[in-house]
């Protein structure tokens, strides 16, 4: 009985040791990994995603923005000094240069960043700061 439990306590030994191994190597040859921030990024550092990817990035640091990334806007959030909130989709964005971006929304207003100031044109004109 001694050699019947030995085999048996080394074959569990060796399907544990196995596992592992196989666990391993799965998680060394994915071709997604978490970045630090826990996005899920492709090797080549782009965005993997099911759904909506969201960035938080303050109005007047949109310039500085890879324009790669601006080509995913389709939505914005404002929230004005005084409270107000405002939500945006985003139909086309015009790109000059850091000191000036202007993002063009569905309901026909435009978002202006330039020389790190913010404004809204449209019905009314809202300047948002900084």
């Amino acid at each position: 009985w001694k050699i019947v439990l030995v085999c048996v306590m080394a074959f569990i030994a060796f399907a544990g040791v196995m596992l592992a191994l196989v666990i391993a190597g799965v998680e060394a040859v994915k071709d997604n990994k978490p970045d630090g921030q826990g996005s899920l990024v492709t090797m080549d550092g782009k965005f993997v995603s099911t759904e909506d990817t969201t960035m938080t990035v303050g109005l007047s640091e949109l310039g500085s923005v890879d324009p790669a990334n601006l080509l995913a806007l389709d939505k914005m959030y404002l929230k004005t000094d005084d409270g107000v909130h405002r939500i945006y989709t985003v139909r086309g964005i015009s790109w000059h240069s850091q000191d000036y971006l202007a993002i063009d929304t569905l309901s026909g207003h435009l978002i202006v960043v330039e020389d790190n100031q913010v404004s809204v044109v449209g019905n009314e004109e809202l300047i948002i700061g900084q």
